[in-house]
């Protein structure tokens, strides 16, 4: 992708932002991560699970952040572990 069409496609800015500050998880991020316009303090990008928004400008710099933006299924699951369920003995 040249950088003339990673300027005007809408998901170039929240990439330029994840390949400075999470490079390692920027796939499974960008999963979450659903375009919401832009305005004029910048692009606007919700999460799917969380509902929560990040603003980021042109440039990839960011200008606001929710507190659960960048959370994913697997956050969720290290902190809230699958519980085990005892199976309810038949009784005679």
């Amino acid at each position: 992708m040249d950088i003339q069409t990673r300027n005007t496609c809408p998901h170039a800015p929240i990439q330029l932002f994840l390949e400075k500050t999470h490079p390692a998880e920027i796939s499974a991020l960008m999963g979450y991560l659903q375009y919401d316009g832009d305005g004029a303090d910048g692009y606007r990008y919700r999460n799917k699970v969380t509902r929560s928004l990040i603003v980021v400008d042109r440039n990839g710099s960011l200008v606001s952040c929710d507190k659960n933006a960048l959370h994913t299924i697997a956050i969720y699951k290290s902190v809230f572990p699958k519980r085990k369920y005892r199976r309810k003995e038949q009784r005679a």
